[in-house]
Formats: structure tokens, sequence, C-alpha cells
């Protein structure tokens, strides 16, 4: 006898730990606002999609639906989160999702897409210290982030997705790690054409050895 899981979303969601309603980022905004990612994949012919930070699967689903990809590898540091979208995504099996840091999630799964002539990445695994106080040393994962990319696929032409770049800014201060001094500046040691996207800075887009 063959028995069939029904998974409810909404009841899912509310079982998360509560934080407060928190706006994130996701392909489908960027898509809506910004620039049409299908035009982007017909030009560039990415078939993986990379993404840090799941949250609640959000891009995934947008991805799903709208993009023709062979694989979607994705990762989240919280575990509920993590779990929530492995279960949400139980059948689909091109979608693997992990629980691990951003930067150890790129380590492992880089080596794997080495033939890969060109991905999509969505680096979106920032997040405020507020709700996650256990991992305060890497709250700001990009530049880390990029520097891993770049050591692995510095030869390829990949298309870089970067959500809330403002964060990044020289003069934004209210949301700063005490940690660490945060800013731009470490882009310019790459090769990336870089395309910002929103009134606010919120979207950096990076093409790597594009001519």
């Amino acid at each position: 006898m063959v028995s069939f899981v029904v998974w409810d979303h909404e009841a899912q969601v509310r079982f998360l730990h509560p934080r407060p309603n928190i706006k994130m980022g996701s392909l489908k905004k960027f898509n809506d606002n910004c620039l049409n990612l299908s035009e982007l994949q017909n030009k560039y012919k990415f078939e993986v999609l990379v993404e840090t930070g799941c949250f609640k699967g959000d891009s995934i689903d947008f991805a799903l639906k709208n993009l023709n990809l062979k694989h979607i590898f994705s990762c989240d540091i919280d575990e509920e989160y993590a779990k929530f979208c492995q279960e949400k995504y139980v059948l689909e099996s091109k979608v693997f999702i992990y629980n691990k840091s951003s930067e150890d999630f790129l380590k492992s799964i880089l080596p794997v897409l080495e033939d890969e002539a060109c991905i999509l990445f969505w680096l979106d695994a920032h997040f405020f210290r507020t709700f996650f106080p256990n991992y305060n040393d890497i709250d700001y994962p990009l530049e880390t982030e990029l520097e891993i990319i770049f050591e692995f696929r510095k030869n390829k032409k990949d298309v870089v997705l970067i959500d809330d770049f403002f964060m990044y800014e020289n003069d934004n201060n209210r949301i700063r790690s005490p940690k660490k001094s945060l800013g731009s500046e470490f882009l310019k040691k790459y090769s990336y054409k870089r395309h910002l996207f929103h009134k606010d800075k919120k979207y950096l887009l990076l093409i790597n050895n594009d001519n």
C-alpha cells in the first residue's frame, strides 16, 4: 500500500520559533523589481542555482516555477529553517538543502560543481544578531562567501546576486556588527562586472569574466 503525506505549509510555518515578521528578499522580488531572470538565464545559460540562506524557500519556489534548472542547492545555518525546507522539498529531486553555515556549505558543494560553466548564486545568508545570538561571528558572511566562490570559480562565467547589499555600505551604521568593520571595499579585488539595482542599493549583480 502506498501512503501519501500531505504537507501543510502554513501549519509548519507556525511551528517555527517565534520571531518578528522579517521581510526577506527573494529571487521573485529581484525578478519583479529589477531584472527578468529568465532573460538572464537565456543570456548566460546557467542550469544550477546555489543559494545561501534558504529561510522558508521563497527563492526556491520561484526558481522551480520560472527557471529551467538541473539542480538547486541551498543552506541555512538555522536548524529549524533548514529542516523546514528539507521537509517542504522532500519530493523535489533537484533540490538539496543543507543545515550548514554558508562558508561550510560553499566549500563542500563547489568542488562537486566544477564542471558547470555558469552558476547562478543567490547570496542571502546575512542575519540580524538580535534573532540569532549564537552566530555573532558570522552574521555578515558576504566577504567570505565571495572569497570561496572566487577560489573555486575564478575562471568561470558566473552570475552572482547579492541581497541587501546596502548592509555593507560604509554609511550603514545602524546594523553594523561591533566585531568587524563593514564596507564594500573587498569587492575591488575581484574582476566582477558590477550592477547595482534598486534605489536603496538593495541588490548587487556581479558577472564574472563577462567580456
